[in-house]
């Protein structure tokens, strides 16, 4: 009898951990992690490669947000997302020496572009569909 409740368990713990974590959002509108590239804003003379970009994103339809990591203390940072399908816009000031932000959006489908202003004038800007 106790084998077959250690057993039960295991399958139990099994699927919670091994099946996917995923809502009926995420099915209906594609993945739950959705990467974001950074680039320079265009225009701009300065062209940085990938990986000297001080700012990474995705976005997590599990929690209808953009997850923004700051790779150094860029000061504060001026930060606008629109979703130009439906002219939404939101705006946030990050305050400086924060590592991550979480910044929630309506997570409605569309093509979206997320500006990052440095407090030194730098931008930096990606593009996402949702």
């Amino acid at each position: 009898m106790k084998s077959v409740l250690k057993f039960g368990l295991f399958i139990i713990l099994a699927v919670l951990f091994i099946s996917p974590q995923t809502d009926a959002r995420t099915q209906q509108d594609g993945p739950e992690v959705v990467p974001i590239v950074i680039v320079d804003k265009p225009g701009k003379p300065i062209m940085r490669t990938p990986e000297t970009i001080p700012i990474t994103a995705t976005y997590r339809s599990s929690f209808s947000a953009i997850c923004v990591r700051f790779n150094s203390n860029l000061g504060d940072v001026d930060i606008d997302v629109m979703n130009s399908s439906t002219g939404d816009v939101w705006s946030w000031t990050v305050v400086g020496g924060n590592i991550m932000a979480v910044l929630p959006i309506s997570g409605d489908n569309g093509m979206y572009t997320i500006t990052f202003t440095l407090a030194n004038g730098d931008e930096y800007e990606g593009e996402f569909e949702l």
